[in-house]
């Protein structure tokens, strides 16, 4: 850092912004090297200019904690804004200037951007120029939260950003953003890097304090406050060097840890290697045993084969015998066959020749048969017309008797029809009438008699339903978690159904874990009624109805239940519910015999963890105690107070609370509660419960004699109903009978009607088909043809019997001559025979010795297959020949010898004493793992002195260093403390290798005798704590390397006395060499501060538009009498506050100041007045 008025390279030399919030056209700010102080009244637009700053150097829109849009910081009917901010180069090199210009790229008409309703009705008001010289902005007065909350809108959460590649604009939001560095466009990412590289970080509370943000600061916990005073200090190399470690020794931690599971194993592993020796050695000698039983097997093998293979060779001499004689018999049986061959041909040409005859004679006898066939047909249809002329006068009588017997039963129906009655007599259709009218009323009598029978139904089944609810209730208040659930419906409507649902969907698995409840249902009765006071006190009776999950996802779905039904119940989601219940306050235990301590609520039942822990949490349970009567005794009490940490006990007479104060740890406040008797809890039932119980058997005993009386009753009303319904049948059986009478009258006469019309259309059919007689003659002539066609028939059968016999004669010499041949080729066919049976059984004698080569050769293969798969190639090596060389050749001598060691091998078998698989895999796999896990454990103790060696040459490099800002900090904090006379330093908290711990702890102390304590906000007030805050960023100022630093109201909160001495502290430090340069702004300063020529006063003043219309000499004038006023304050300030320290008298300098036409006026009575004017826009 440069000093005495040199900006150092990155401090803010000029900024300029245009159409930014609440400003008008240009306003441009000049600020000193050292300490710049803003002030003016709300509204006047300071904040403003720190937004400027910040989005003028591409600081993200979460550290300004306001706006989330750059659009919303385009003023209203404007299109854009654009903010230049001019960074010095550095002694000897050019300014830096950056430029942004933002633009609105919505659709609606430029300037209207989503806003509030208007809270009241502006006019526009149209004045004219407010002078000469360049366009100046403007404030309307109203507070900067008022226009930050008009321009408020819900879009993205980052400003709009430069475009890629060559400064284009990129849209997001409603916002279009054009960079620019020294005049060339550029992209936003170029801007941020130059903001990196002079150590601008505007997301760093210690460097950029916006108004917003001031409360964010007093929170920041103490591994924050160091991460971000690490990141100011310096170029940011500490806060790298910080994270490396945490990084590393994270690393460095889980590689200790992985170095120690692996030891872990390597012995464990070990250990079961050695213990599982003694069975491994077993299991080798039984190995040795049956390698020795295989290589005997193999041998008797190798022997077994030789054997084999010399019974082939003899089976082959025995083929090659038979196959000889095989030859022989083959030439005997050619030579026989010669002669009988020829024979053969000879009789099957006479076999043709006879089979010729044959097939003719066959022929012949089909042509005789259809012959016969024929004339039978012709025979039998000359028989049938014989019979058809004999059966027409038969046919002729019976058509006459057919026709007399139908005109006899047509008079016979006309008859009957004549007698047969019509109708009922009168007498009984009188009858019939009369019982319809009986029937009617009878009706109407079983009708209400019916009704008066279903009504007494109705009522005593209601009464049956009012005594079965009655003895269920009953039986509940007999049933405790009946009584129980009773209360629960009582006190929350739906418990009940709760309860059922619960248990449901619980069976069938449809929780992710445990949900219980409700909490009353889930408690063993308490011992004692004073104790179930003391629970239902604390816990309520809405606690007692409350449901528990142990998963948020059943939370959920029961909460999603509740909702549906409408029901209320409290919904606890206990996701520690497995640990057991602590005490933080001690155990009771420790109490009983000094202050009469026995309890705590949550020993006085018994619960499921999960109950137990919601409870905890929910009604801190474990926190409340239960004492006996020497315990609710004030000496008792005020000791218990004194030596423990129990503040709340129950004793019989009350449950008492003790407070202790927030600012005096010493003092005590004491409350008594009176007790409350348990309800819920309370093992009897409430008060009044006995009475109505009582009313209940009484109602109980009433209902069940009114049952009694109404089923005599509908007993009574059943039989008279059951006499009216006799009657009532009665009177239908005669109507009945009457009813059938009548049908039976009608039904004769519909038969008569119908016999009538059957004979009717039987005679009109004979009559159609006439007297069979009348056929005889054209009968006759058909008899005749059948005569003469049976004639013919019979001559043609007579020549084709004719012909079969010339065919049968003409066969007989051929079958003669046959039998002759057949005669003279048995002798042939005998010697043939004889011939082929001999080459048979010689065949069969060959075929069964190939067959014994053959299983002999089949053998003597599977043998040699055995002997390689035993040996592994087809003769022994000289290892197994050297082990065979001592054993017998003979088989049976070696079958012994097998037997023997068998024999040993089964015996060390059974001497095993696991699967021998399973220790063979074991001690395998243990070996692997033995040389795995020990690979394992050097790789890690290498990688654990690596990353150890790491840890410790950062932390070398980072802590010295570390500690010695930290220290240079703390001895600024301290002497700034003593200056406003109070206490306070910064501590760095060294937690070992736990680097995330590491942390920077502010602690003061404000009043004497109070100690030097942590700040917190719940101990401190606002005031001491922006006193703190700044006293701090005071403190960092000699040993941060960041150019410029900004903190906007830090003195709200602050009294003038503490505002004054941490003003002249400021001013002091920022008169120091290597500081850099500082923005303080404030809505006010109280009078009498002492200033320097380091110090440079912004005096923001809003001038309404329309308000006020001043030529520049008279803006001169008040500029001169507010710097007179000013003076004459001061020189009363400082006779009245001596010795305070006077000011050394500045160096008269101008300053052109040529905004609205203002004089020139020394530097000291000027304070950069800045004349705001807000432009009414579009009506408002």
């Amino acid at each position: 850092m440069e000093h005495d008025g040199v900006f150092p390279r990155g401090s803010v030399k000029k900024v300029r912004v245009t159409d930014l919030m609440s400003f008008v056209g240009a306003l441009e700010l000049v600020p000193g090297a050292r300490v710049n102080l803003i002030t003016g009244p709300n509204g006047s637009g300071k904040s403003s200019l720190v937004t400027a700053l910040c989005v003028g150097l591409a600081g993200g829109m979460k550290a300004l904690g306001r706006q989330k849009d750059a659009a919303e910081l385009i003023r209203r009917g404007c299109t854009a804004f654009e903010v230049e901010v001019t960074l010095s180069g550095g002694p000897g090199q050019p300014d830096i200037r950056v430029h942004r210009r933002t633009e609105a790229v919505q659709h609606q008409p430029p300037g209207e951007r989503r806003r509030r309703p208007q809270k009241r009705q502006r006019t526009q008001q149209q004045q004219g120029g407010t002078g000469g010289g360049s366009a100046a902005a403007a404030g309307d007065g109203d507070s900067e939260a008022e226009d930050a909350g008009e321009e408020e809108q819900d879009g993205a959460e980052e400003e709009a950003g430069g475009g890629e590649g060559g400064g284009g604009g990129r849209s997001r939001g409603g916002s279009q953003t054009t960079w620019r560095l020294d005049g060339r466009v550029v992209p936003e990412a170029r801007v941020k890097e130059l903001t990196r590289q002079l150590g601008i970080f505007f997301d760093n509370l210690c460097q950029f304090l916006p108004q917003e943000r001031v409360s964010e600061f007093a929170a920041l916990s103490a591994v924050e406050l160091l991460q971000n005073t690490e990141k100011v200090i310096g170029d940011g190399h500490l806060l790298r060097a910080h994270m490396q470690l945490v990084e590393r020794s994270k690393a460095l931690r889980e590689r200790r840890e992985e170095l120690q599971r692996a030891r872990d194993r390597l012995a464990k592993v070990k250990q079961e290697q050695d213990a599982a020796e003694p069975e491994y050695r077993r299991l080798r000698r039984r190995d040795e045993l049956k390698e020795e039983v295989t290589r005997i097997r193999q041998k008797l093998l190798w022997v077994g084969k030789a054997a084999k293979e010399a019974k082939v060779r003899r089976a082959q001499q025995a083929v090659q015998a038979a196959a000889a004689r095989v030859a022989a018999a083959r030439r005997e049986v050619e030579r026989t066959a010669a002669p009988l061959t020829a024979h053969n041909h000879d009789k099957e040409r006479l076999d043709q020749a006879a089979a010729g005859r044959v097939r003719a004679i066959t022929a012949q006898a089909r042509k005789v048969e259809t012959a016969q066939t024929q004339l039978a047909a012709a025979a039998a249809a000359l028989e049938q017309r014989e019979e058809e002329l004999q059966g027409l006068r038969a046919k002729s009588e019976r058509w006459r008797a057919a026709v007399t017997r139908c005109q006899d039963g047509l008079r016979k129906v006309d008859a009957d029809r004549a007698a047969a009655p019509t109708e009922l007599s009168a007498q009984q259709a009188q009858r019939l009438e009369e019982v319809a009218g009986e029937l009617q009323a009878a009706a109407g009598e079983v009708g209400g008699a019916a009704a008066q029978v279903d009504q007494k139904k109705h009522e005593v089944a209601a009464i049956e339903r009012d005594v079965q609810a009655l003895e269920t209730a009953e039986q509940r208040r007999t049933d405790r978690r009946e009584m129980l659930l009773l209360k629960l419906e009582g006190s929350q409507r739906g418990s009940r159904q709760l309860v059922q649902w619960l248990a449901e969907t619980r069976a069938a698995g449809g929780f992710v874990k445990r949900v219980l409840g409700p909490v009353l249902l889930e408690m063993s009765p308490v011992a004692d009624e004073r104790w179930a006071g003391y629970l239902e006190q604390v816990i309520g009776k809405r606690g007692l109805c409350a449901v528990v999950a142990e998963h948020m996802d059943d939370n959920n779905k029961v909460q999603a239940w509740l909702t549906a039904h409408g029901c209320q119940h409290q919904l606890l989601c206990a996701r520690n519910g497995a640990e057991p219940v602590t005490h933080p306050d001690g155990e009771p235990g420790a109490y009983t015999a000094d202050f009469g301590i026995t309890h705590t609520l949550d020993q006085l039942f018994e619960a499921p963890d999960l109950i137990k822990t919601a409870l905890c949490n929910a009604n801190g349970i474990n926190t409340f105690y239960v004492g006996d009567n020497r315990t609710h005794t004030s000496q008792v009490f005020d000791a218990l107070l004194r030596h423990t940490p129990v503040t709340r006990v129950f004793t019989p007479g009350g449950l008492t609370v003790a407070t202790r104060s927030r600012y005096d740890r010493g003092h005590v406040m004491q409350n008594l509660e009176p007790l409350k008797p348990a309800q819920m809890l309370a093992r009897q039932g409430a008060a009044g419960q006995e009475e109505a119980e009582e009313q209940a058997r009484a109602a109980l005993a009433r209902r069940r004699q009114e049952l009694e009386a109404g089923r005599r009753e509908l007993s009574q009303l059943q039989a008279e109903l059951a006499a009216r319904e006799a009657a009532q049948n009665a009177l239908q059986q005669e109507r009945q009978r009457l009813l059938q009478a009548r049908q039976r009258i009608y039904g004769r006469l519909k038969e008569l009607e119908q016999a009538r019309g059957d004979h009717t259309r039987q005679l009109e059919r004979l009559v159609a088909q006439g007297d069979p007689l009348g056929a005889m003659q054209q009968l006759s002539q058909r008899l005749a043809q059948e005569v003469d066609r049976f004639s013919n028939l019979a001559s043609a059968l007579v020549e084709q019997v004719r012909q079969q016999h010339v065919l049968h004669r003409q066969l007989a010499p051929l079958q003669l001559l046959a039998a002759d041949m057949a005669a003279r080729r048995a002798p042939l066919q005998r010697a043939h025979d004889a011939a082929a049976e001999r080459l048979a059984a010689e065949t069969r004698a060959k075929d069964a010795a190939q067959h014994v080569l053959d299983v002999a050769k089949q053998a003597a293969q599977e043998a040699s297959a055995l002997v390689r798969e035993e040996l592994g190639g087809a003769a022994p090596g000289p290892e197994l020949a050297a082990a065979w060389s001592g054993w017998p050749d003979e088989a049976d001598a070696l079958e012994e010898l097998m037997a023997v060691k068998t024999a040993e091998m089964d015996t060390a078998q059974a001497n095993l004493r696991s699967d021998e698989a399973a220790v063979v895999e074991a001690w395998t796999r243990r070996e692997r793992e033995l040389r795995e896990e020990g690979v394992k454990a050097a790789a890690y103790q290498a990688e654990v002195e690596q990353v150890g060696q790491e840890v410790e040459t950062l932390k070398a490099s980072w802590l010295p260093e570390l500690q010695g800002h930290v220290a240079a900090v703390n001895e600024a904090l301290r002497r700034n403390f003593a200056a406003i006379g109070c206490a306070g330093e910064v501590a760095l908290r060294e937690e070992g290798d736990a680097f995330e711990q590491y942390a920077a702890e502010i602690r003061v102390e404000y009043r004497p005798g109070e100690g030097l304590r942590p700040l917190d906000r719940n101990h401190h007030s606002g005031g001491e704590r922006s006193v703190a805050t700044m006293l701090y960023l005071i403190a960092l100022q000699g040993v941060t390397r960041t150019p410029f630093r900004v903190v906007d109201e830090i003195n709200q909160g602050m009294d003038s006395r503490n505002e004054r001495k941490v003003f002249n502290l400021l001013v002091e430090s920022s008169s120091r060499p290597d500081t850099p340069q500082c923005f303080l702004l404030t809505p006010k300063l109280i009078a009498n501060l002492q200033y320097n020529e380091h110090v440079k006063v912004h005096d923001i003043k809003p001038v309404r538009n329309g308000s006020v219309v001043a030529p520049p000499g008279f803006v001169d004038r008040l500029l001169q009498q507010d710097a007179e006023r000013e003076a004459a304050a001061a020189a009363a300030g400082q006779a009245a506050a001596q010795p305070a320290r006077r000011a050394a008298a500045p160096p008269r300098q101008r300053t052109d100041v040529s905004l609205f036409g203002l004089g020139q006026l020394p530097w000291h009575l000027l304070k950069d007045f800045v004349v705001v004017r807000h432009a009414a826009v579009g009506g408002e």
